[in-house]
């Protein structure tokens, strides 16, 4: 169980290193990825404990009972979470969400009570 215990939590420091590396997959999912990273990085942080979350109840391995092995494995997680946000924000300086629609009187509109200036 150690040996399959040690490959699961590789997979996930793999994949981050996978997605932090210089191939052209990596480098459009991160751009894709750049806007939330710049603007919203909650929900880059929120869905990496998520995953944690996620094995902690399920269990897949005896070694994920652990509060060390949790932990290492929340820390490979979290950090490659901050490595790639980090990583696609130096290389999408630029990177933003579309405007918002937002509900409401236009600059035109007359102000409320039907008063003009």
């Amino acid at each position: 169980t150690l040996a399959w215990s040690t490959i699961f939590i590789g997979l996930p420091a793999i994949l981050v290193g996978l997605l932090l590396g210089p191939s052209t997959y990596a480098r459009d999912l991160r751009q894709r990825l750049a806007p939330v990273a710049h603007h919203r990085p909650e929900w880059l942080y929120g869905g990496a404990v998520l995953i944690v979350l996620i094995l902690i109840v399920w269990e897949p391995v005896p070694a994920t009972r652990r509060l060390l092995t949790i932990l290492v494995f929340l820390a490979v997680i979290v950090g490659g979470a901050y490595a790639l946000r980090k990583l696609s924000m130096e290389e999408n300086p630029d990177a933003g969400l579309p405007p918002a629609v937002v509900d409401g009187p236009s600059a035109g509109d007359a102000p409320p009570g039907g008063a003009s200036a």
